[in-house]
């Protein structure tokens, strides 16, 4: 009898010991530090290595569209490395231009006011975090925008009866050409004229024509000629015509263009892709690989990577006890479906004039076949029966949605928790998630969570079976002591 009460007490010890030092050894932060309330990733630099700094932009209290700083941190301890700064009352534009050799080309703008509605001025500088320098800094009068490769820029002006478009080098400031509109375009706006990221294609609104017409114009800059005039795919809403306005380019020679009625120019009726050097109109592919199949039928969602390879993400809208992720490659999947085995629960986002649901999110870890799954899971209230909601929920938020991060090994198939926990703001690394959030006493922090995440369960495994074994020695001999008393 004694044996299987010895028994059982080694087995409460056991779990107590495993669970503490489960909780004991569960991952933590490899580094934490406080920053400001208005600091976030400034997601436009690319991460290209573990060893690059940690970018941070802060945004300004009175121009909230521009940034006042950014500032440089060391990746593995957090520490403070360069605070950047543009000149005296100008302001970081929300973007950096990658360029080829790690650097950044920043530009800054001297903000437009109301007593000042004709002094726009433009700065840039190009930036290098890792040796903490702010090189080949150049002030331009007017609007000015970097073009690729940062070794130039560009700036479209208004002149008598039409606009010129003018390229100057950012080294010297000098300029290089110039391309004149003097004649037909007496209804300029500048947000129906733009430039290619690469500086070798002109788009012109027809709208700003004397008289205005309802296409957009495609010019060869480096040539100084017409390629194309393009026509709408749709010309008319309800015998009103639509009018090309406000073009943009996305991506590469992709330029994204509105529609818009003379009776409302606000609101665009319309929106196509057209590619200037195809000199065709881009039909948005819909497609969708296969879900697994399930009982009501699942829906998809698509993640593009840094890597150019796309994750698709398979859930239920009402949420469920598992989802699915694969991976393709345009449409090639080079991973097969894989369950995602958390609870999880869909949010909805106003992201657009349709809204976005989001059941899961996974992203992969660069340079690693390994992903981090970001999940939703439903609300503390729908796991406890209905009498504890009053008792628990004086203790607990039960009503709130909980996120967590998971590290998923692509080779193993192994999950585990990151224990980064409450953030909106996250970046990955190769060796680590790094996550902007609010500690418990209302601060800003940011933390760097190791990946791949430390596994609790080896360690406080090994700590439970040391007491379980203590627990049965001392056990083991009091009873023997025992006996020989009785003895």
């Amino acid at each position: 009898m004694h044996y299987i009460r010895r028994t059982l007490l080694c087995l409460v010890v056991g779990v107590i010991a495993f669970g503490v030092a489960g909780w004991g050894f569960r991952p933590k932060p490899s580094w934490e530090i406080e920053i400001s309330s208005k600091a976030y990733f400034e997601y436009s630099a690319e991460a290209r290595s573990k060893d690059d700094p940690i970018l941070l932009s802060v945004h300004d209290d009175e121009f909230v569209w521009l940034e006042s700083e950014i500032i440089a941190l060391a990746p593995d301890t957090g520490d403070h490395l360069q605070t950047f700064r543009p000149p005296k009352g100008f302001y970081f534009r929300r973007e950096l231009l990658n360029l080829t050799d790690g650097r950044l080309l920043a530009s800054a703008d001297l903000p437009m006011l109301k007593e000042r509605t004709n002094f726009l001025r433009t700065c840039f500088a190009v930036i290098d975090p890792k040796r903490r320098t702010c090189e080949r800094e150049r002030i331009l009068e007017g609007e000015w925008k970097a073009v690729a490769g940062g070794e130039s820029a560009w700036m479209v002006t208004s002149i008598t009866d039409g606009f010129k478009l003018v390229f100057k080098n950012l080294s010297d400031g000098t300029k290089i050409k110039e391309l004149e509109f003097p004649k037909g375009y007496g209804r300029y706006f500048p947000f129906d004229v733009t430039v290619s990221p690469d500086g070798r294609f002109l788009v012109i609104c027809e709208s700003i024509k004397d008289p205005p017409s309802t296409g957009f114009e495609i010019w060869n800059i480096d040539e100084k000629k017409l390629v194309r005039r393009v026509d709408l795919p749709t010309r008319q809403i309800n015998g009103e015509p639509l009018r090309a306005a406000s073009p943009r380019f996305e991506s590469g020679t992709a330029i994204r263009i509105d529609g818009r009625r003379a009776s409302d120019v606000e609101m665009p009726t319309g929106s196509w892709t057209f590619d200037v050097e195809r000199l065709e109109f881009v039909v948005e592919d819909r497609w969708s690989p296969a879900p697994p199949a399930n009982d009501p039928p699942l829906e998809t969602q698509a993640n593009k990577t840094q890597s150019g390879a796309t994750i698709w993400t398979a859930f239920n809208l009402t949420g469920g006890p598992f989802g699915w992720f694969s991976v393709y490659q345009d449409r090639e999947r080079i991973r097969e479906w894989r369950k995602v085995p958390f609870q999880y629960q869909c949010l909805g986002y106003m992201g657009g004039p349709y809204g976005t649901i989001y059941g899961m999110n996974v992203d992969e870890v660069p340079c690693r076949d390994e992903f981090v799954a970001l999940i939703w899971h439903p609300p503390l209230k729908e796991s406890l029966p209905e009498f504890l909601h009053g008792i628990v929920g004086t203790f607990f938020e039960i009503e709130l949605v909980r996120d967590a991060r998971y590290w998923h090994d692509g080779k193993s198939g192994a999950w585990r928790d990151i224990g980064c926990h409450g953030s909106d703001h996250t970046q990955i690394r190769e060796n680590a998630l790094l996550c902007i959030r609010k500690s418990d006493d209302g601060r800003r922090i940011l933390q760097s969570w190791p990946l791949p995440p430390r596994d609790p369960k080896w360690p406080a495994l090994g700590v439970a079976a040391l007491c379980v074994a203590a627990t049965w020695w001392v056990c083991a001999k009091r009873y023997a002591r025992r006996l020989r008393l009785a003895a």
